[in-house]
């Protein structure tokens, strides 16, 4: 498996029977989930309205994938990526070319 490359694994139950299944990205995306945001007593924050974060965490990468590791929070484009469900989680796959900057955390 290539370093940067992951897979969340959810359960699909149909007539009793229950099977794993796994997104990994292929070529140059990324799979990527909303920043949950805290505030200082860690309390959640949800955000406003129906428009989606465009910060993003990195759950896996393409083998493809240059610049981009997983784990790191990202800036995307608003419209970039594709909307799927996996399980409760909502999650997108976006290509590496729609990140638009790097977000570090200074403490």
């Amino acid at each position: 498996m290539h370093p940067g490359q992951g897979y969340i694994a959810f359960r699909i139950f149909n007539m009793g029977k229950c099977r794993m299944e796994k997104i990994t990205p292929l070529f140059d995306r990324l799979l990527v989930s909303e920043v949950t945001k805290t505030n200082d007593s860690n309390i959640y924050i949800p955000p406003s309205g129906k428009e989606r974060s465009l910060i993003m965490h990195v759950d896996s990468t393409g083998p493809e994938v240059k610049q981009i590791t997983q784990g790191q929070t990202i800036l995307i484009a608003k419209y970039a990526g594709i909307e799927t469900s996996v399980g409760t989680k909502k999650s997108y796959l976006i290509r590496e070319c729609d990140v638009l900057a790097t977000i570090q955390e200074i403490i």
